[in-house]
């Protein structure tokens, strides 16, 4: 009953004004607010049916007062009733914060309590806490805006700062070549200029580089009473514990700045500096159901694997199709060992689905098989040509799966409400998308 009195497109129960169910002329029934979005969007289809509804005008749409009363008397199974009496809780005292049905207001209740209707109460609430919920959309946007400004001048900085080091090590080159006076004033000339300009330049945006030690290394430290967000991002990185050996997922990469331009370098140079970045290896998925978000899945990819890459390929859209509106097909073992929920599809920009692999020579059994474990992130089996993955929920000792490439890292509960939604092909992929990687860690010697 649930699904007959919600509106498709905002799930929101129908009720009388605030969420008018209107007929349109295919037979399909949405809330007047979604059929007028869907119109200003420039949309001008029943969202399923695709029929033309350009020429209408939502406010002349009649109301379908069949739904309407089925969703009345939704919500009104859908209220609680007094454990004294059996009625309705139509009332609540703002003295006893509590809910009265007509018997307990009028008997056992005490006078003079401030009591008005549980509607009146229940609105007041919800417009409460939608205030509650805009500042703090407000908050995070502003902080959001003001974070991503600051996040643009340290790149500004970063590069200055890889420029200086770069023109202080040609300097220290040519001084250990230099073998006449001429030579050595021209580099006396080229040092009080990056003096004068690059630490200058520092100074002035609020970082101030420090004459280095006997070590004769550049320091950077932090001008008084500037850039709080610096000095919070240094004060973590003293704090923060040595890092453990790196693996093929957590591999840092130099950061360099040559020609004014900020360079990220290959895998297969030393990183042996602290302008360096991890390497994203962590996507996301977000699954719902019968228009509810069940939630997201996180997903640490084994990145050393062309299977890999191909996933997150799909997950960012980078060689045009997506994971985004593709289905779960079916779950194998059901409340088995090696229970495992599979998706067999991506979608292509024209709205088609696809399902041959987007990259050639992925690894397969042998040395890539792996015995199922639970979040284990696995190929689809059937065809190693054919594009697909499975999530596996339940573990099994001395099984093999031919050729996993990554591992749930938070959000496996996820993945189970998907396995257990009937039906599973309900189960989608509404949105998805890669994990920005913490670039405060320090890297290991």
């Amino acid at each position: 009953m649930s699904v007959a009195v919600m509106c498709e497109m905002c799930s929101a129960v129908y009720q009388t004004e605030s969420c008018d169910p209107v007929l349109l002329p295919c037979g399909h029934t949405f809330c007047r607010t979604c059929v007028a979005g869907v119109q200003r969007k420039g949309d001008l289809s029943c969202p399923t049916c695709s029929r033309d509804i350009s020429h209408l005008d939502v406010k002349d749409l009649l109301v379908n007062f069949q739904v309407l009363n089925l969703s009345r008397n939704y919500n009104k199974l859908q209220q609680d009733s007094c454990r004294d009496h059996g009625d309705e809780l139509k009332y609540w005292c703002r003295d006893c914060e509590s809910s009265l049905c007509s018997l307990c207001l009028y008997t056992d209740h005490p006078q003079g309590h401030r009591v008005l209707l549980a509607r009146t109460f229940l609105e007041e609430r919800k417009h409460s806490l939608k205030d509650q919920a805009m500042y703090i959309d407000r908050t995070v946007k502003e902080t959001t805006h003001d974070f991503h400004s600051n996040l643009r001048q340290c790149f500004q900085k970063i590069k200055i700062l890889t420029q200086v080091q770069a023109d202080v090590l040609g300097i220290l080159n040519d001084l250990q070549k230099s073998c006449s006076i001429k030579s050595v004033l021209n580099l006396e000339e080229k040092m009080k200029a990056l003096q004068d300009k690059g630490l200058s330049s520092l100074t002035n945006g609020g970082i101030k580089v420090l004459n280095g030690g006997d070590d004769g290394q550049t320091a950077v430290g932090i001008e008084e009473g500037k850039t709080e967000v610096a000095k919070d991002l240094i004060m973590q990185q003293q704090k923060a514990p040595p890092v453990a050996h790196q693996t093929v997922n957590s591999q840092r990469v130099k950061l360099d700045c040559r020609d004014g331009r900020l360079l990220l370098h290959s895998l297969a140079q030393h990183v042996d500096t602290h302008l360096s970045m991890q390497l994203p290896s962590e996507v996301f998925l977000e699954l719902s159901a019968g228009g509810r978000c069940l939630g997201r899945v996180y997903i640490q990819l084994w990145s050393h694997l062309r299977r890999a890459h191909q996933f997150l390929a799909l997950c960012l859209g980078t060689l045009g199709p997506s994971h985004v509106g593709a289905s779960f097909k079916s779950v194998s073992d059901m409340d088995k060992e090696r229970e495992t929920i599979w998706c067999t599809e991506y979608c292509s920009p024209g709205g088609g689905t696809g399902y041959r692999a987007l990259m050639l020579d992925m690894e397969w059994d042998g040395e890539y098989g792996s015995e199922p474990r639970q979040g284990l992130v696995v190929a689809y089996s059937n065809d190693v040509n054919n594009y697909g993955f499975g999530i596996c929920t339940r573990g099994k000792p001395g099984a093999n799966f031919s050729s996993p490439f990554g591992q749930v890292s938070s959000g496996l509960e996820v993945v189970q409400s998907a396995v257990r939604h009937d039906p599973v092909t309900e189960v989608t992929i509404t949105d998805c998308g890669l994990v920005i990687p913490d670039l405060t860690q320090p890297i290991t010697s």
